[in-house]
């Protein structure tokens, strides 16, 4: 009887062990997520973890056509400053987003993504994301869908 306890013991316990590792952890890395970590991060006012989600390679792209001819440093620079603006433009746009609010499906085409959040504005927030080197960031976000 007291070698039965003892084994069920040891095998509840390595279950135990066993087991969230073998959970399935929730994907980072698609449209949706991003988009949820996104607004999540506005609606608290944490700024900060919301332009660490940001696509700067995309927005360095826009205005700089010629940017895989720039060298990295020059590169790294104008993301740098990119980065350090977006924390205070960001900071004017809180108020679009609030807790609860949940992402919709991304509809893809190709390296770009729009979801919907529900919730926060009137009619909702629309994020447009953009995967860069297989990582999907935000690029753009609009009250009312749109």
């Amino acid at each position: 009887m007291r070698g039965t306890v003892l084994a069920l013991a040891a095998t509840l316990a390595a279950g135990a062990l066993i087991g969230p590792g073998c959970k399935s952890k929730t994907p980072t890395n698609t449209p949706e997520a991003v988009a949820q970590a996104f607004a999540d991060a506005m609606a608290k006012g944490d700024t900060q973890a919301a332009a660490g989600l940001w696509n700067y390679v995309a927005e360095a792209r826009k205005s700089n056509s010629d940017w895989d001819d720039i060298p990295s440093g020059q590169r790294q620079q104008i993301i740098s400053k990119l980065k350090s603006s977006k924390v205070d433009e960001l900071g004017t746009q809180t108020s679009l987003f609030a807790s609860g609010m949940k992402a919709g499906t991304a509809t893809t085409s190709g390296a770009t993504a729009t979801v919907q959040m529900s919730g926060g504005a009137p009619g909702g927030v629309t994020i447009t994301l953009t995967q860069t080197d297989g990582k999907w960031g935000v690029s753009a976000f609009a009250a009312g869908g749109g």
